[in-house]
């Protein structure tokens, strides 16, 4: 049997985008990130003034993000998506949501930590996750695009959020049992319907109404 979490929001509150924004701006120097946040920010208000979907957003300035990094040797890019995962997400773990993922670990089910996130902080984030448990912890993100050793600076597929998280985690498994599934947004849905067992963490309003009106498990502190 297999067990999946979410990254963000529900491991750990964390941002992505926060983490590689500082390693971005180290990169390509102050003025051109500068330059990349000041052209997304009419997006930006528009999805705090509810004017646009925040999905859509997200997956744009991750992608964006991607862009600052082309060039970049593969090896290099996983060793700064270790340093962003130790800055940022993994110091604000939830670790209420690691004691639940420990008893899985201990009853010897597998863990899997699927996310939107870029797969080399999702792989940095579950060696951590590894190494407090001393379980094996596997993980599943949005690919990159590499040719040659190096970052071409695109995305090798879609975002890994929603439907196509859902079905990188249903292909990833196969025929295994799904058991357990945490996330804590609407975006999270997919997957959780694919598990006996949802679990909506810190869940947002829209997941929060859902979970009670299916009798999902809360678990929110």
């Amino acid at each position: 049997m297999a067990v999946v979490s979410d990254l963000e929001g529900t491991l750990t509150t964390g941002a992505t985008w926060r983490a590689l924004g500082a390693e971005a701006e180290h990169h390509i120097g102050r003025v051109r990130y500068l330059g990349f946040v000041t052209k997304r920010l009419p997006a930006m208000g528009s999805v705090w003034a509810g004017r646009a979907a925040k999905r859509p957003f997200q997956d744009a300035w991750l992608q964006g993000l991607v862009t600052c990094f082309g060039g970049i040797e593969e090896a290099a890019f996983e060793a700064l998506a270790e340093r962003a995962v130790m800055a940022e997400l993994w110091p604000k773990r939830r670790e209420d949501v690691v004691a639940a993922l420990r008893v899985h670990l201990a009853a010897g089910e597998r863990l899997v930590l699927a996310s939107g996130s870029l797969e080399p902080l999702v792989s940095a984030f579950a060696r951590c996750l590894g190494e407090a448990t001393g379980r094996p912890v596997e993980a599943l993100g949005t690919p990159l695009e590499v040719a040659q050793g190096r970052l071409t600076g695109r995305l090798a597929g879609p975002v890994s959020a929603g439907q196509a998280k859902a079905r990188r985690v249903h292909e990833f498994l196969g025929s295994e049992r799904l058991s357990v599934a945490y996330g804590d947004s609407v975006d999270d849905v997919p997957l959780l319907l694919l598990s006996d067992a949802p679990v909506a963490v810190y869940p947002d309003d829209e997941l929060r109404t859902m979970a009670q009106d299916l009798g999902w498990a809360v678990l929110d502190g």
